[in-house]
């Protein structure tokens, strides 16, 4: 509901149906919250959610930190060491800012979108988070290119941007099944989880 966006208990209830998350975080006071907007007293606090978030044995879901404000890599280094159990990493942050990032202590992101072709800082990143504001400018071969050269490689579904989503995700089921193991470096991020599971899973 758009009421408990940024609730931890909303994310917390992702987890749990085994569904990985994007989390924007900034700054209030000091200290680190969940907030898509300007934070407030009444934003929620990031490290509240790493508590109250649920763990399984085995499993490690994916927890994408989009970093919404400079400075903030000292904070997420500390709030960080308490995410056992969770995959994580971090995209968004300005270019100047991901200069403090390329210590290689938390993962990153690099964005790749048909206003950034070329993504700052790639020989660093872990992964690309590859997006489309406005078309659907890329195709399968650049996606195979990022994952043959190691790179994990998170897809924005065009629906995010308000455009319809099935012919990316028609492209993407067609890739997977060309993929072999190189499949589970690739991952979707949608507005329309339980939908892309139905359609992905067929």
């Amino acid at each position: 509901m758009p009421e408990e966006k940024d609730l931890a208990s909303a994310y917390c209830r992702a987890l749990e149906a085994g569904m990985g998350i994007v989390v924007p975080v900034r700054d209030h006071d000091g200290q680190l919250v969940i907030s898509h907007g300007p934070a407030s007293d009444q934003s929620t606090s990031f490290d509240e959610f790493l508590s109250e978030r649920p763990i399984w044995p085995g499993k490690s879901p994916v927890l994408a930190i989009q970093v919404c404000a400079n400075g903030l890599s000292p904070l997420l280094h500390r709030s960080l060491l308490k995410a056992d159990g969770l995959t994580t990493f971090l995209f968004g942050m300005s270019v100047t800012d991901m200069t403090t990032y390329l210590d290689g202590q938390l993962p990153i992101y690099v964005r790749q979108s048909e206003h950034e072709p070329q993504p700052p800082f790639y020989e660093f990143a872990e992964g690309v988070w590859l997006d489309s504001f406005e078309r659907d400018w890329f195709d399968e071969r650049l996606i195979i290119q990022h994952l043959r050269t190691g790179k994990l490689v998170t897809v924005v579904s065009p629906e995010i941007n308000g455009r319809e989503h099935e012919p990316m995700w028609q492209m993407i089921a067609k890739l997977q099944e060309t993929l072999g193991e190189l499949a589970t470096s690739l991952q979707l991020c949608t507005d329309r989880p339980q939908d892309a599971r139905e359609f992905f899973t067929v």
